[in-house]
């Protein structure tokens, strides 16, 4: 693909998104060939450009440019996805790239655009990009989970420490993705320990993937060990909010980590992460604290939720759910759809009532003619009468049914008018 067919499609993507500064920035300034140089050092593991962040709002956009957000074709996860995640939600799976897939499409824009070499926040640092700052917190999560999953964490962990544009370290666009040994093993303590502030993101609800990947349970483990502040972030889903009082007693339960079990994508790195706790720290004893470490910040997010009253109850659940703008615009489409119905409605009852009055004049006047045949006139004149009565019935019926339907349609279209002067006037924003 060129770059002006690159530059083309991508701005018909996000196009459907809000224009925000984010958009205007990937619309307006970013430029695919431009020299980039390395924050820091060129080399593996230098600390400087791991400790550079991006707000969910760039993060999100960025993937978006790159197609790496919403599976707009027909394409699925790795064969192996199902079997190593069994309990992946098929729905977000089917709309939305796994974060396996987005370090592939990362990988693969980066060496298009002769940038193998640096992460994604360098390149977007060098072109003054909004949200790209010094990371605020560690997002610890497991690629396993679909995107959407991952930016909607970003999203809850913004809300709940009320903080602004929060900037992130996370792994899609911070770390070089084809420098190996750039996010070793021996330099995640020491950026975990920077950060001051890892945020783990626990997904899916049932039984969360991160407490049974070694990457994730050994960045917790280097939080701990440096003191950092851990925030626990259960991944509810859309109902689990809505519901939040049924949903509650389940995170309440044990939340176990057995680090023996965990898996790594990388066997060399699932074998050094355990030969390393079991040389410092025990692997039981590691088991123990992360479990405990765990809980008690799960049990924070939890009073956390039951504390908010109802009007941040509420904020809290919509400010994941889409941007104002993307709100206001698939109220706009849903107008036009229905305007659009409730005309072709307006006309088939037309039709109907049309045909009807013709099917029903056509009866009587074969009625007329047989009542013009001696001896059946008055017979046939009495049955004219009952049609002709039947006809006054179906077809007040049929008007009666259209005003109804019409109706109820007009009540729709007006109930959406309403929706969008009161989306407008909130002040309820996130991009997902």
């Amino acid at each position: 693909m060129s770059d002006v067919d690159r530059s083309d499609s991508a701005a018909k993507s996000l196009n459907s998104h809000s224009r925000s500064k984010e958009f205007v920035f990937f619309q307006n300034v970013f430029d695919e060939s431009a020299a980039v140089e390395a924050v820091g050092s060129p080399s593996a593991g230098d600390r400087q450009h791991l400790l550079l962040g991006v707000t969910k709002e760039m993060l999100v956009a960025f993937l978006r440019y790159i197609k790496a957000f919403e599976r707009n074709d027909d394409s699925s996860p790795p064969d192996w996805y199902d079997v190593a995640f069994p309990t992946a939600d098929e729905g977000e799976v089917r709309a939305f790239f796994t974060g396996y897939e987005v370090c592939d499409h990362v990988r693969h824009f980066m060496t298009q655009s002769s940038w193998s070499s640096l992460s994604a926040v360098e390149v977007l640092m060098s072109q003054n990009a909004p949200g790209v700052a010094a990371a605020q917190v560690f997002l610890s999560h497991s690629q396993g989970e679909p995107i959407s999953v991952t930016a909607r964490g970003m999203g809850d962990a913004a809300f709940m420490l009320a903080i602004e544009d929060m900037t992130f370290f996370v792994d899609y666009a911070c770390i070089r993705q084809f420098v190996e040994h750039d996010f070793r093993p021996a330099v995640v303590e020491d950026i975990v320990g920077e950060i001051g502030h890892t945020c783990l993101l626990l997904s899916p609800s049932k039984a969360p993937w991160s407490l049974q990947r070694a990457w994730c349970v050994y960045e917790i483990s280097c939080t701990i060990s440096t003191h950092a502040q851990l925030t626990a972030l259960p991944a509810l889903s859309t109902q689990e909010n809505l519901e939040w009082d049924a949903a509650c007693p389940h995170w309440e339960g044990p939340l176990l980590v057995k680090l023996e079990k965990c898996k790594a994508r990388k066997e060399r790195d699932r074998a050094w992460i355990v030969e390393t706790i079991e040389r410092t720290t025990g692997l039981q004893r590691a088991n123990e604290i992360v479990s405990a470490t765990t809980r008690s910040g799960v049990k924070n997010f939890i009073e956390w939720r039951n504390g908010l009253d109802e009007e941040a109850r509420e904020a809290f659940v919509y400010q994941r759910s889409c941007s104002l703008a993307e709100l206001q615009r698939g109220l706009g489409v849903a107008t036009d759809v229905i305007s659009i119905g409730r005309a072709a409605t307006e006309f088939g009852f037309t039709v109907a009532l049309l045909g009807t009055k013709f099917g029903f004049d056509i009866a009587r006047g074969a009625i007329r003619v047989v009542g013009m045949i001696p001896g059946l006139g008055i017979i046939m004149g009495a049955i004219d009468k009952i049609v002709g009565a039947a006809q006054k019935v179906t077809e007040g019926s049929q008007s009666m049914a259209g005003g109804i339907v019409l109706g109820s349609i007009d009540v729709k279209l007006a109930g959406l008018s309403a929706a969008g002067t009161i989306i407008e006037r909130s002040s309820f924003r996130c991009m997902l």
